[in-house]
């Protein structure tokens, strides 16, 4: 396994190199590590856990050293033209329409199943589950029709962090707003939904 990790403390800056590849590292109180590949640029980034040595994430690369070339190539080859600029959050994101398909598919794939096995539990079922890019939220509910909404930036996310944004959008099947009775039955569903939000929000 090739690779060099270096640090720059001087610009508060790490990064390691997998065979060739630069990866930024970026620091955070966060428990678990999560990999991403940045349009339109391809730049590999994880995002990881103050403790966690630069060795430990060299081998994390490294173990997914295909999947970050598979995933820049694919970015390289993409149309530019076809790049749409969102303002996420305050980020500038930039989305293909082959990359917002993906990221449906992605989403279905998992936010479906989750809704079906939550949904004896929880009482209801959403009538709908949509996709579509967001500026403000992770996720949304139309209480009266039962249609739930996801943000396609969920697909960047890990499962633990996708079942949270589907049950707190099930949640909402019974209560409109985040008041007692909200945190009351979610905590029923998915007691650690408070640890799981911390996360969401740290992106």
């Amino acid at each position: 396994m090739a690779y060099s990790a270096d640090i720059n403390t001087a610009e508060n800056h790490q990064s390691i190199n997998i065979s060739g590849v630069e990866i930024k590292i970026i620091r955070k109180n966060i428990k678990n590590i999560y990999l991403r590949i940045k349009p339109p640029f391809g730049e590999a980034v994880i995002t990881a856990p103050q403790h966690v040595s630069l060795t430990k994430l060299a081998e994390f690369a490294a173990s997914r050293e295909q999947w970050i070339r598979k995933s820049q190539q694919k970015i390289a080859n993409a149309d530019p033209k076809k790049f749409k600029k969102e303002d996420k959050f305050g980020n500038k994101k930039y989305w293909s329409d082959e990359r917002k398909s993906a990221a449906e598919a992605k989403l279905a794939a998992i936010a479906g199943p989750i809704a079906e096995k939550y949904a004896p539990i929880v009482g209801k079922k959403p009538s709908s589950i949509k996709y579509r890019l967001m500026k403000t939220r992770w996720g949304s509910c139309t209480h009266s029709t039962g249609a739930i909404r996801l943000n396609l930036e969920l697909a960047n996310m890990s499962e633990d962090l996708i079942e949270y944004v589907v049950l707190h959008e099930m949640t909402h099947l019974w209560e409109c707003n985040h008041g007692e009775g909200f945190k009351r039955r979610l905590s029923l569903y998915l007691p650690d939904w408070k640890e799981r939000k911390k996360r969401l929000n740290s992106f």
